[in-house]
């Protein structure tokens, strides 16, 4: 068929309105890619936040939010073991060396669980215990099955000053809670010792680091301090930072040095 018997309503590949509606096609795609990340960051921001004003909610649906949770933020290595009962569940995970844009609202949000004075039912595995008896439920803070991943996420971020000011400070402000809120030496949190005293040593560590705001460096301090009178036998060795302070807090907190 030549180009003339061809019908008018028939467009051609070079036709510029075709062209114009595949690259509409194509934006719009783009755009409907954005707007589900930015709606997966919605609910789950939503739904941290339900839970820290008391909103009741069962262990395994708070399991659940987890998972979503760690996967969201960019965690490594997530896997779900279930227990030999069949009855519940583990969750591991391994790094988190960067952070997305989109969960920065998420993270900022912790701080607000973790200092929720709301109480759940939890099983021994959804707080990373190993046990034969899964099947018993303790009473502890909605925040507590958070406190790993937020531990982590101080341990293992590759770059602190890669995230807003904003979001640092919560992060920090929620390992500040945790030290004073949650019992380490309690048999239901002794397994998260090593997680808390790596912690803490990072954020003793970002200290001196000259792309540290004044206010994160007085933070930094607070929490040291603050931690090594509330679980000074849970870091054992660690305290050896303690003749450090008064140098730190004249030298590394000084707005001169870094206003």
């Amino acid at each position: 068929m030549s180009d003339q018997e061809k019908p008018d309503h028939l467009l051609s590949s070079t036709d510029p309105d075709m062209a114009r509606l595949r690259a509409s096609s194509t934006v719009q795609r783009n755009y409907f890619l954005i707007d589900r990340t930015l709606l997966q960051g919605s609910v789950l921001l939503l739904s941290l936040t339900m839970i820290a004003d008391g909103i009741e909610i069962d262990w395994f649906s708070l399991m659940k939010l987890k998972v979503y949770f760690v996967h969201f933020v960019g965690f490594s290595n997530i896997s779900v073991i279930p227990t030999q009962s069949r009855q519940s569940f583990y969750l591991r995970y391994g790094d988190v060396g960067e952070i997305s844009d989109a969960s920065v609202p998420c993270l900022e949000q912790l701080i607000h669980v973790v200092d929720s004075p709301h109480y759940v039912k939890l099983p021994l595995s959804a707080l990373g215990i190993v046990d034969d008896h899964d099947d018993k439920t303790f009473s502890v803070l909605v925040g507590s099955i958070f406190i790993d991943a937020i531990l982590c996420i101080v341990c293992t971020l590759r770059d602190m000053s890669s995230l807003p000011v904003l979001t640092l400070k919560g992060i920090f402000e929620s390992v500040y809670i945790i030290t004073q809120k949650y019992d380490f030496e309690d048999s239901l949190f002794t397994h998260l010792q090593h997680l808390l005293r790596r912690a803490i040593l990072r954020i003793v560590e970002t200290l001196p680091q000259d792309d540290i705001s004044y206010e994160i460096r007085l933070l930094c301090l607070t929490i040291a301090q603050a931690s090594i009178k509330r679980c000074h036998t849970v870091l054992g060795s660690t305290i050896w930072c303690v003749p450090f302070f008064p140098f730190f807090f004249r030298n590394a907190c000084s707005p001169q040095r870094n206003p």
